[in-house]
């Protein structure tokens, strides 16, 4: 079922391709726990839109206003995505685009994606890794 998924996806480039193949070969050695999981990691990757690609928008000056508007304070977290917009404007490179946000329950890790995400004008989906340890 998920070789045949994986074989109508045109736009994903073989080293993705060869790391999804090796996941879904390895339900069949994988133990229950280690089952479930990889399951559900494919789920996710399926749901991905892989043949979509959006524009990108690196407007430091509409993340300024985005940032200051939806958040209060957290001077430095808001200083640190301003340098990561102003860096990808400049650098024009998909590579290394990640961002980890960390921090416990209710401290505005998923508004501040949010808002990342108005920043760039990007689609946002959250997928909560709650309870997650590797």
């Amino acid at each position: 079922k998920y070789l045949e998924m994986l074989k109508q996806l045109k736009d994903m480039d073989e080293l993705t391709k060869k790391q999804i193949e090796e996941e879904i070969n390895g339900l069949e050695t994988s133990v229950q726990s280690e089952h479930a999981k990889a399951i559900e990691y494919l789920k996710h990757t399926f749901k991905l839109p892989w043949d979509k690609e959006e524009s990108e928008v690196w407007d430091v000056d509409n993340a300024k206003k985005v940032l200051e508007t939806s958040h209060y304070g957290l001077k430095s977290t808001k200083q640190r995505i301003m340098e990561f917009i102003a860096k990808n404007r400049r650098v024009k490179t998909k590579k290394g685009l990640i961002l980890l946000l960390t921090g416990p329950p209710g401290v505005g890790k998923t508004t501040v994606a949010e808002s990342i995400a108005k920043c760039l004008k990007r689609p946002h989906v959250t997928i909560s890794m709650s309870g997650q340890t590797d």
